[in-house]
């Protein structure tokens, strides 16, 4: 992504702990995400006549004249792919967030026990 370096979005996204592939997956799952919302910002601007060019190009699949023809439609294209990119991270960091402050730290419990301490339970 162009915005962020790798540890940048570590960091923006808290997931420093996690091991190396957990990390790069997650990286990856964002980056989809950004890619999504970017070609549904994409098709929601066209037109149809410009949408049906578009896939001509697709079904092409010249990456460079993809490229010419989307940045022809857009005024500040690498602005708007920014502004997305921001807005999918920050999502997420905020989803993460989330997720962790309604995770509750689990006590310890075991197989032979029912009690958050491990101690036997009676059964009077």
């Amino acid at each position: 992504m162009a915005n962020y370096t790798r540890d940048e979005l570590i960091k923006k996204l808290h997931i420093e702990s996690l091991s190396y592939d957990d990390q790069q997956a997650m990286l990856q799952n964002v980056a989809n995400v950004v890619s999504s919302r970017i070609i549904n910002g994409i098709g929601d601007k066209l037109q149809e006549p410009d949408l049906q060019e578009l896939d001509h190009l697709v079904d092409k699949g010249d990456e460079k004249e993809i490229e010419t023809f989307i940045r022809s439609k857009f005024e500040d294209y690498d602005k708007f792919a920014a502004e997305t990119q921001q807005a999918v991270v920050e999502d997420i960091a905020k989803d993460i967030e989330l997720s962790r402050s309604l995770v509750t730290p689990q006590e310890d419990y075991t197989a032979e026990s029912d009690s958050p301490d491990g101690a036997e339970q009676s059964a009077s």
